[in-house]
């Protein structure tokens, strides 16, 4: 196509072979096959540095993908409907990219939307909105509040920081190494990190009303992060990245810049994997509360933690905050609050003990065994009866009273004992909430100061209101509360809390 080798012969020399090839694998010995005998013949040399093979993409009526079948949904439909983006994130993330056959669904696309567009707009849109309401921007931080310069940087600040430098350099490695699938997943599992934890455990931080050095790390933190996943990304979803990147930065362009390659000393392993676990205390904490259907707005008294790595004063401060319990326990043994529930795997201590299985199975169904330090166990004291650890599958169930969830070796059990002051407690956080459904419904700004008015005459609720008084106008910037019906509210309207009904209303 370049006339070689009449001419163009320098060209040629310079980008021959081709980087990178890619062809659906029935090419194999057709395009790849030719492509591989020329150049061995012409030059003695592979005609390509780096190739993908993706399987067969099959149609809706499971044959292969067909321009005279038109068996295969129309493309611009498809683009207008989900965007271009989660198009091409869904196809590279897809086991069709590594060889394997499979057809496109419209779910599959939609699931990419909601799993990685969306969310990662989201996060845009939140920095965006605040950065406005506070006047701040990456080069001047705060317009009316120059004297605050120096941020006070948390360890939530510096794990963020520190997980999105180490995913620079992840998808760097999963793209050089032409591996799409393991991109794709890096960047979905990092933006579960920024939005359902770093954002989330921030937003006191941007809603607080004081501009000072904890509220200027957090803006600074964001601002990088966000810049730095748009370049990241840019690969693989181009298009909204580079409207992202341009807002944040006023630069041309997202795909005019280098890759990223921030200072790898920011990268801190420990803390890294300190706050995966802490995230993996609080998920498994959040799905005792719903076993035992309560809400994470009811507080609880405590949680307790079997655990073997000590946990920071910091990373305690987050599992409280999380779960919404006054307090962190920390303890090598939860027999107290659980029962210990084994199940041992008959299929291999069958082989290895012949006619001892029956009394041993007995023994462990009984929790007659002991952990050894090494990871295996002792059964009935018996030295000659010793399982591995993987032989004994525990788990713990919670006593009365108390939710359990356990992931291998880490066991998570809350207190769900509810006291007369807890339960106050959780009605004004009911409260909260649904003053907060009333201000979006209401149309009000995010910083709009409002009054709101609980209209009941139940002696509970007004106790509750007295007293989680400045509680509920902190969090729903409200000038004041209001206990008796008035004139004039923008929005009423009738709720439940709790097992109580009550007229909520306000006005700016």
């Amino acid at each position: 196509q370049i006339h070689y080798p009449f001419e163009n012969k320098d060209w040629f020399q310079d980008n021959f072979p081709a980087d990178f090839i890619v062809e659906y694998i029935g090419q194999t010995r057709g395009w790849f096959y030719t492509l591989v005998v020329l150049s061995a013949a012409l030059f003695n040399c592979p005609p390509f540095k780096n190739a993908i093979a993706h399987g067969i993409l099959l149609g809706e009526d499971g044959r292969k993908m067909s321009k005279r079948l038109r068996n295969y949904p129309d493309v611009d439909e498809t683009i207008a409907k989900y965007g271009a983006d989660a198009l091409r994130l869904y196809l590279m993330g897809h086991p069709v990219i590594d060889g394997n056959d499979s057809s496109i669904e419209g779910a599959g696309i939609s699931e990419m939307l909601r799993r990685f567009v969306i969310p990662v707009w989201n996060a845009f849109s939140f920095l965006t909105r605040y950065a406005e309401i506070d006047q701040w921007q990456p080069a001047t931080d705060f317009a009316d509040a120059p004297d605050v310069t120096e941020p006070t940087f948390s360890d939530l600040d510096r794990w963020i920081r520190s997980r999105t430098y180490a995913l620079t350099y992840e998808v760097d490695e999963a793209l050089s190494g032409y591996r799409l699938r393991e991109a794709v997943g890096r960047l979905l599992d990092y933006i579960d990190d920024l939005n359902n934890w770093y954002i989330r455990r921030s937003r006191d931080r941007f809603w607080q009303a004081e501009k000072d050095g904890d509220k200027l790390a957090a803006y600074q933190t964001l601002h990088e992060v966000m810049v730095l996943l748009c370049q990241v990304a840019s690969p693989l979803a181009p298009f909204f990245t580079e409207l992202m990147y341009k807002n944040l930065t006023g630069s041309e362009s997202v795909h005019l810049t280098d890759w990223p390659t921030p200072d790898k000393s920011v990268i801190d392993e420990e803390l890294n994997a300190k706050m995966a676990e802490v995230r993996q205390i609080a998920s498994l904490g959040l799905a005792a509360r719903a076993k035992v259907n309560i809400k994470v707005r009811q507080p609880l008294s405590k949680v307790t933690v079997r655990n073997n790595h000590a946990l920071g004063p910091v990373d305690i401060e987050l599992i409280k905050d999380e779960l919404n319990v006054k307090a962190v326990e920390l303890r090598d043994d939860v027999s107290d609050y659980t029962e210990a529930i084994a199940k041992p795997n008959a299929r291999v201590i069958g082989p290895q003990f012949g006619k001892e299985t029956p009394q041993i199975m007995k023994a462990v169904k009984s929790n007659n065994f002991e952990a050894l330090s090494d990871g295996r166990y002792k059964v009935a004291g018996n030295d000659a009866w010793i399982l591995e650890a993987d032989v004994i599958n525990v788990h713990f169930e919670g006593k009365d009273g108390f939710a359990c969830e356990t992931l291998r070796d880490l066991v998570v059990v809350l207190d769900v004992h509810v006291t007369p002051e807890l339960e106050r407690e959780g009605l004004a956080r009911d409260l909260v909430r649904q003053v907060q459904t009333l201000r979006k419904e209401a149309d009000y700004k995010l910083d709009d100061r409002i009054t709101v008015g609980f209209l009941t005459g139940d002696e509970t609720l007004r106790a509750v209101i007295a007293e989680f008084g400045a509680y509920i106008r902190s969090e729903t910037l409200a000038k004041s509360l209001l206990t008796e019906s008035t004139d004039g509210w923008d929005l009423t309207k009738q709720v439940t809390v709790g097992d109580l009904t009550l007229d909520i209303g306000v006005k700016r």
